[in-house]
């Protein structure tokens, strides 16, 4: 998996001006729309702003009605994506936000990070890292390049054949972890100083980071857990994570002896 991200390299022939200018227009309401409005603005960069992406036609101008705008950021749904897409009329770059749905004429910027309803402080949004699509990029290199000029986030590129399983990736990092958490802490709050500690371990030390009867390959207490859970929603999952352990486990290893 080391060769999943392909980094970006500056192209010298498109190499950005000394002051280069990002103006976007950002077009929806939601989210990611609200969020990077909210960013923009923190790092003093004029946004313009079109909160209803149906009131474009195919006889918006968008030079027109928005002259100093140097690219267009759809933040709207997947499914609008196409649809509004065609009917925008501009010579600037298009610019959007999905994972797993492919535009034409459009360049992927898909931010690792996710987005809640609460606004986030200027350095959270500075950590995140984008993700581009390698096909795309090489039509988009110029406003890539400005852009990563002024916002110098970490990028990296995947090939078009594996968006697919890159969103599958980020659902799960970001989504399954939160469902797993919601369940347990019905239970009591008294497990969220676990949590926090747990994924603070994780964020310092990766795989070093991993306690329990897993690691100590204790299978006495890995059975009584899970006849423990043998009547609730929880003895799947814990035997699917059981398994999963086991098969990584074990692909390390074949990895270690070739």
């Amino acid at each position: 998996m080391n060769d999943f991200f392909q980094p970006q390299k500056l192209n010298s022939e498109t190499r950005p001006s000394a002051n280069p200018t990002f103006r976007p227009l950002i077009i929806g309401r939601g989210k990611l729309a609200k969020h990077l409005l909210h960013y923009f603005n923190l790092k003093h960069i004029p946004t313009d702003h079109l909160p209803d992406a149906r009131a474009l036609t195919s006889a918006t101008r968008i030079e027109q009605n928005h002259p100093r705008a140097t690219c267009v950021w759809l933040a709207i749904s997947d499914q609008a994506l196409a649809p509004v897409r065609k009917v925008i009329d501009t010579r600037l770059p298009v610019i959007h936000s999905s994972a797993t749905t492919p535009v034409s004429n459009a360049l992927t910027m898909h931010p690792l990070m996710t987005f809640g309803p609460e606004l986030y402080p200027l350095a959270t949004y500075e950590k995140m890292s984008f993700t581009l699509i390698a096909e795309e990029a090489r039509d988009f290199e110029r406003f890539t390049n400005v852009f990563f000029s002024v916002l110098p986030h970490p990028h990296q590129m995947i090939a078009q054949e594996k968006r697919a399983f890159y969103h599958a990736l980020c659902v799960m990092t970001s989504n399954f972890p939160q469902i797993l958490w919601q369940a347990i802490s019905e239970y009591s709050d008294g497990f969220k100083p676990l949590l926090a500690q747990s994924s603070q371990n994780f964020l310092d030390l990766g795989s070093a980071a991993l306690t329990g009867p897993l690691v100590r390959g204790d299978s006495t207490t890995i059975e009584k857990n899970l006849a423990a859970l043998s009547d609730t929603p929880f003895f799947d999952l814990y035997r699917s994570f059981v398994n999963f352990y086991s098969q990584q486990k074990a692909s390390v290893s074949d990895d270690h002896r070739t």
